[in-house]
């Protein structure tokens, strides 16, 4: 992804990380930490930078695809199932952050309230 941002990188890595490992039966598909990531997408503000690149489980199958470099990939139907996961759990995470009214958010989440522009009619 070209318009991305350190931090969306990072976390689109560990999620690469979690499924690529869950499809080579190295660790378990690791859900909670999916959603944290997620949460984290939403609030680096993925959804601005997907306007200029594939959708979230398109970009996951790819990502997971080229780290396995030369290894076949036997399991496209599990990798499938672990796409649509992160994408249902960003799905759900932007949901999330798009429904809170703002006074319900914690403190550091919320948007900076903006000050009128003073009135220069008399």
């Amino acid at each position: 992804m070209e318009d991305s941002t350190p931090e969306i990188e990072r976390i689109l890595d560990e999620i690469t990380t979690i499924c690529r490992d869950a499809l080579l039966a190295n660790s378990e598909f690791d859900q909670t930490r999916i959603e944290q990531l997620t949460k984290g997408l939403v609030i680096n503000g993925w959804k601005r930078h997907q306007a200029y690149s594939a959708p979230l489980v398109v970009q996951v199958k790819q990502r997971v695809t080229d780290s396995l470099e030369n290894q076949s990939l036997h399991h496209k139907a599990q990798l499938e199932s672990f796409a649509k996961e992160v994408q249902n759990a960003y799905d759900s995470a932007s949901k999330y952050e798009t429904t809170m009214p703002e006074n319900e958010r914690p403190v550091n989440e919320r948007k900076e309230l903006s000050a009128r522009p003073p009135n220069t009619n008399p």
